[in-house]
């Protein structure tokens, strides 16, 4: 008897199925090695880049981007904190998703809860934001296009903290903090088309520091426990600029805009600040000695039992 060698011949579409069915087979049977990504710790002390091919990135203790540094956060990458860790950048972060595919700043927990980490903190060595003539970034510390949520533990005052920085905060999304979405301690800020939503506290709080320059721009602040933006600057030689424009502050649980500077003026524009309920003055209260100017701006709709759209005890409210 003569053996016979039988040849199978596949059509390229079908070979592209059977091959398509092996790989989805080989990642339901082996789902560790198809979502594997990497773990990281520690310091950083040579720039680095962060890869969708390394997502998701876990940390899995403190990490330290150290002065001089850049760590590269890719756009599309999933960054999660085991419980309670924190980021500190004493160097550049640069962290720039797009508008269809983000950076997570995340929980590593499988149910995860707001305070399951800790924050995302710049400190004074931090390499600050730089800025064309027109305003636009061009270099520095960024967070665009990213997602922020779960974290604010660990009794931090905020789930990003800017501490005698300046990182540029653009299209963000910051959420479910068990403390404030943002603390800014001293420094700079500049916050721009971001959504800081259902926090545990303030959603922007402002405090402490004697020179500062803040810019809040075309943001939505909305559904935290507390305050929406909380601004706190008194004593002497505490003088700057805060930059108020084209925000919705509304349904937090305290007052929508908390005024408290006492040697600058403030102007609000174009904003909305409505739904908010406090005490008194629901909608903003201002407590300063300088003046507060509204321009085209909506104050309604806020709950208080005394001036519930406005409460004025400084010098000058226009």
């Amino acid at each position: 008897m003569h053996s016979r060698l039988v040849v199978i011949r596949y059509s390229p579409w079908l070979r592209r199925a059977i091959t398509a069915t092996v790989f989805v087979v080989a990642a339901l049977a082996f789902p560790q090695a198809a979502l594997a990504g990497i773990s990281v710790s520690g310091n950083i002390t040579s720039s680095t880049t962060w890869a969708v091919a390394d997502s998701p990135i876990t940390v899995t203790d403190d990490v330290t981007v150290a002065a001089g540094v850049t760590l590269t956060v890719d756009a599309g990458v999933t960054v999660k904190f085991d419980a309670g860790k924190v980021m500190e950048v004493d160097g550049t972060l640069v962290a720039r998703g797009t508008s269809g595919s983000k950076v997570t700043f995340t929980s590593s927990a499988a149910s995860p809860a707001a305070g399951d980490w800790a924050q995302i903190i710049f400190l004074d060595s931090a390499t600050d934001a730089s800025f064309d003539g027109n305003g636009d970034y061009t270099g520095g510390s960024i967070l665009e296009h990213c997602v922020i949520e779960y974290g604010g533990g660990s009794s931090v005052d905020g789930a990003v903290e800017v501490n005698q920085a300046l990182p540029f905060i653009n299209y963000c999304t910051i959420r479910y903090s068990a403390s404030n979405g943002i603390n800014y301690k001293s420094g700079s800020l500049k916050v721009h088309n971001s959504t800081i939503t259902q926090n545990n506290g303030h959603g922007i709080a402002l405090n402490a520091d004697p020179a500062y320059s803040v810019s809040l721009v075309n943001n939505t602040v909305s559904n935290n426990s507390s305050q929406g933006i909380s601004i706190y600057k008194v004593g002497v030689g505490h003088i700057g600029s805060v930059t108020i424009d084209n925000n919705t502050v509304t349904e937090n649980g305290s007052y929508g805009i908390e005024i408290t500077i006492s040697n600058s003026d403030l102007t609000i524009t174009n904003s909305t600040i409505s739904g908010n309920t406090a005490t008194y003055g629901g909608g903003i209260v201002n407590t300063q000695s300088g003046a507060v100017t509204l321009l085209s701006s909506t104050v309604g709709f806020n709950i208080g039992s005394s001036g519930a759209n406005i409460w004025n005890s400084g010098s000058t409210l226009i």
